[in-house]
């Protein structure tokens, strides 16, 4: 009996083994999933949509008195101003739009959270004032990126990973120019390099008056 050779094959049998628990330990941790669907919506967006008339910008912070406002992502286009959270839970979601906290369900634990369709209006909002345009023009847009399941009907904003696509897309009236969205770009790439630029009435730049002022 080769000795050398079981040796060597236990070895390499053990390697393998500890190799793979310590992937699967990687891909299950949270950090993970979060980085996972960064490519993953990043890459959606870039993907399904021409880079000519719309615009991703990842990681938006809109600083003011009240404190920092941060978004996920923000697809600035002709067709509006998309907003865009992500929300990573596991487990069964039980909500609807006007009811102020929903109800994750794990086995049989239930937990709590903050409506995130109220959240990100707020969000939503805040951005529409810092560039003085009508709220209308921006859509407020939630993604579950978790391990989730919806057990109530949901409004279209609110989804899973592949209905960004949809959403965005059933959005083709124009309502801004290109310029305009050109400005907005700026606006919003300022912000992510120039931590004074505030929302306070008076205190920023504004779609309107940039445009005015060509």
């Amino acid at each position: 009996m080769d000795f050398n050779l079981i040796t060597g094959f236990l070895y390499n049998a053990l390697y393998f083994t500890v190799s793979l628990l310590i992937i699967i330990g990687v891909f299950k941790r949270p950090y993970f999933n979060v980085l996972l669907s960064d490519f993953i919506i990043t890459f959606m967006l870039r993907l399904f949509f021409n880079k000519n008339k719309y615009h991703l910008i990842s990681g938006l912070k809109l600083f003011s008195d009240a404190g920092v406002t941060k978004v996920d992502y923000v697809f600035v286009s002709v067709y509006g101003i998309f907003v865009i959270d992500k929300n990573n839970v596991k487990g069964r979601v039980f909500g609807s739009k006007n009811k102020n906290e929903w109800t994750l369900k794990i086995n049989k634990s239930l937990s709590k959270f903050t409506n995130p369709i109220v959240t990100s209006n707020k969000k939503s909002q805040v951005l529409a004032d810092f560039l003085n345009i009508n709220s209308d023009s921006v859509y407020p847009v939630v993604i579950f990126v978790g391990d989730s399941d919806f057990k109530t009907k949901m409004p279209e904003n609110v989804t899973h990973l592949g209905g960004i696509i949809r959403f965005v897309k059933s959005k083709q009236t124009e309502v801004f120019t290109s310029e305009e969205t050109a400005v907005i770009i700026n606006n919003f790439e300022k912000c992510k390099v120039n931590k004074e630029i505030i929302t306070n009435k008076g205190k920023v730049v504004h779609v309107k008056s940039v445009m005015l002022s060509k």
